[in-house]
């Protein structure tokens, strides 16, 4: 059997090797916003890999691209938050508001930035390795879905295996990885589903509150046909890696 001390340097040196490789191919496109574009075949895990050191490749991987989306998410935020305080409002905050489903009149403030918000790294972390089997699945490995987000056009992703008689969804498919993180932070905070998330983040951002995984995750109910059930894998995933998650980022 091989040393645990040895298998974990060799997933270490797999992840950087990994995220070195997915700057070197994908250099030429600009969608990273500063975190290495990637696709899932881009997540390698060594043969006889520790559970901890596969933990360590996910989360290092996608670590990154989750926080340059919640960074350019928190950037918009920063501008909206500007222009309401100032009682301004012009085409660009009218153009904000309809790519994030908000009827604008000008009034509508605060529904508009209870959308325009960054999700908890360990909650977006959490429900990729959970929707994506580590990165792993077919959905992954084919369509760089990460999250199981499903589309309603032929032709626009993948036909899962077990679709129901008389179901017409897919399994969407993306360019990148970087390209599923940001459809599902668009998704989350879009979504009529995940209203309940929106309003519990809007409450802790009142109070002062810094929003986390655990707290939010009560909003996941409608993600799943498992409901209730569903959240409490997510938060038990959140508690049992929540160290490898944030490593050295800000606590969430």
């Amino acid at each position: 059997m091989r040393n645990s001390t040895c298998l974990i340097a060799l997933g270490l040196f797999v992840a950087v090797m990994s995220l070195w490789s997915a700057q070197r191919h994908y250099a030429t496109l600009d969608e990273g916003h500063g975190a290495p574009v990637i696709v899932a075949a881009d997540i390698l895990y060594p043969p006889d890999i520790d559970a901890v050191t596969r933990k360590r490749i996910f989360f290092d991987t996608l670590r990154p691209i989750v926080r340059a989306e919640n960074a350019r998410i928190a950037k918009l935020r920063g501008r909206l938050l500007a222009a309401s305080q100032a009682g301004k409002s012009g085409g660009w905050v009218e153009e904000a508001a309809a790519r994030y489903g908000v009827d604008w009149t000008g009034r509508e403030w605060d529904e508009l930035l209870a959308r325009v918000d960054t999700v908890p790294i360990t909650l977006v972390l959490a429900q990729a390795a959970k929707e994506s089997g580590w990165g792993q699945s077919r959905f992954a490995r084919s369509g760089n879905n990460m999250f199981g987000q499903w589309c309603f056009r032929e032709g626009c992703g993948l036909v899962p295996l077990r679709r129901a008689a008389g179901k017409a969804h897919e399994v969407a498919t993306f360019g990148s990885v970087n390209r599923s993180v940001r459809a599902y932070l668009h998704n989350i905070n879009t979504q009529p589903a995940y209203g309940d998330l929106r309003t519990e983040r809007a409450r802790l951002r009142a109070e002062l509150e810094e929003p986390t995984g655990l707290a939010l995750a009560g909003g996941l109910a409608r993600y799943s046909e498992r409901g209730l059930a569903y959240v409490r894998e997510v938060r038990d995933m959140i508690r049992m890696n929540r160290r490898l998650m944030l490593a050295a980022a800000p606590t969430h």
